[in-house]
């Protein structure tokens, strides 16, 4: 790793390689070399990730290349910009086998599995931050973002089901080829007005993200069901894929202080729309032609799915000395939308109507040790599977019929926990 500093100006770079399944970097390393900005999350495996840069971690033995370089500078006295290219390339094998035992009420069974996978991939990854002041009081924020990636995967596996006197009942050996190649742009745009030295502001959020997916996979597998209704299905594929997703959201909150840098009311309001299109051709080889060419409608999809939400909410906020506190209700109405353009008998559409919460307390003993509770009221819109009434045949051992009166679900979540740290002893209590 390498950092040069000019004064506002600062460059980093940073090369590795491993096949330890580590990153090779501390995570203070590179959070200061591309900063905290957006998402952090840690792995029980040591891996972690920085605004959607993944660092370690992998599954079986994975051998790892990854560069980057960051740039940040001053324009002038009212622009800040930031930049930042990052490349990885890993490659991981790994083979894996289970044996497990299933009880039910009235029976049970046995599965022995056993996989294999290798896997190669590349990623791209390109983002810019724009910070502009026009004054004191008036602040907007721009923050591009670019990606690229690439992979292929062999797997095979073999699967075996026994039932409780140990007499086979089934089993399955699958191999596929899959090739993947994904494209992701997103941005984020925010505008502030401050108002006064209370502490109250008006401010502007819109956020978009834009993934392009395709995928080639070649299938060979074999199922043999074995007692009173045996049968043998041999499937030689070949499926063509493409998801298209396209999400939009805007957001308006307005903070009023009622207590000068101490208790406030936000009112907000946010728009966000979610459309995905996802096509899967699914072709069986056709022995006379000796190539894909036949058709296979019951493994084929082709739909558009969207999900519309409009959701008003207030929060009440306090934060004085070493307390913290904060409580939001906001109340989301939401339209999912399926059009199937192979099956048009299983459109649906669906409107839902839900109260969402989140609060939480903070109190801090001091600058290294705090305690907190959390605590929120959250609802999950079906995915598009499960709100598809047709047959999903693609697992010969496993038919799924979605049902499309299906709802949300409302999800309560607690949170209790004390945070201590210890830099300089490398000490992190949780």
């Amino acid at each position: 790793m390498l950092n040069l500093f000019d004064n506002d100006q600062r460059v980093s770079i940073l090369a590795g390689g491993n096949n330890t399944n580590s990153s090779g970097f501390s995570f203070g390393e590179i959070s200061k070399m591309f900063g905290r900005g957006g998402n952090t999350s840690f792995n029980s495996n040591g891996s972690f990730s920085i605004g959607g840069r993944a660092f370690g971690g992998g599954a079986g033995i994975t051998t790892s290349q990854n560069g980057g370089l960051n740039y940040a500078d001053k324009i002038g006295e009212k622009t800040e910009v930031s930049g930042d290219y990052f490349y990885a390339s890993s490659n991981s094998k790994n083979e894996s086998s289970s044996q497990r035992e299933t009880i039910l009420s009235d029976s049970r069974f046995f599965t022995n599995s056993s996989t294999k996978s290798d896997n190669d991939s590349d990623s791209y990854t390109a983002n810019l931050e724009f910070e502009i002041e026009t004054d004191s009081t008036f602040q907007i924020n721009i923050a591009p973002s670019f990606s690229y990636s690439k992979s292929r995967t062999l797997f095979n596996s073999n699967d075996e089901t026994l039932d409780e006197d140990r007499v086979l009942t089934n089993q399955t050996a699958v191999n596929s080829n899959v090739d993947m190649l994904g494209k992701d742009f997103s941005n984020e745009f925010n505008m502030t007005k401050r108002f006064g030295s209370d502490g109250g502001f008006l401010r502007f959020k819109l956020e978009n993200n834009i993934n392009e997916t395709e995928n080639e996979d070649f299938i060979n597998s074999n199922t043999e069901i074995f007692g009173t209704n045996s049968e043998t299905i041999d499937r030689n594929q070949f499926t063509d894929g493409e998801k298209n997703s396209n999400g939009l959201s805007a957001e308006v909150t307005y903070r009023l202080p009622l207590i000068a840098k101490k208790l406030f009311l936000n009112f907000e309001y946010e728009y966000a729309r979610d459309k995905d299109e996802n096509r899967e051709s699914t072709f069986d080889f056709n022995n006379t032609s000796q190539d894909f060419t036949d058709f296979n409608t019951d493994l084929s999809t082709d739909f558009e799915y969207t999900d519309s939400r409009s959701i008003p909410g207030v929060a009440l906020s306090y934060r004085a000395g070493k307390w913290s506190t904060r409580f939001n209700v906001s109340y989301n109405i939401r339209t999912l939308k399926n059009q199937d353009l192979l099956r048009p008998e299983f459109n649906v559409e669906r409107d839902f109507k839900n109260v969402q919460m989140r609060s939480y307390i903070n109190y801090r003993f001091n600058e290294k040790s705090s305690v907190y509770a959390n605590y929120s009221l959250s609802n999950n819109p079906p995915i598009l599977r499960q709100l598809q009434a047709f047959t999903d045949v693609s697992n010969p051992l496993n038919t799924v019929i979605g049902n499309p009166n299906l709802g949300p679900v409302n999800s309560h979540t607690v949170y209790i926990g004390y945070n201590g740290f210890d830099w300089q002893k490398k000490q992190v209590y949780t």
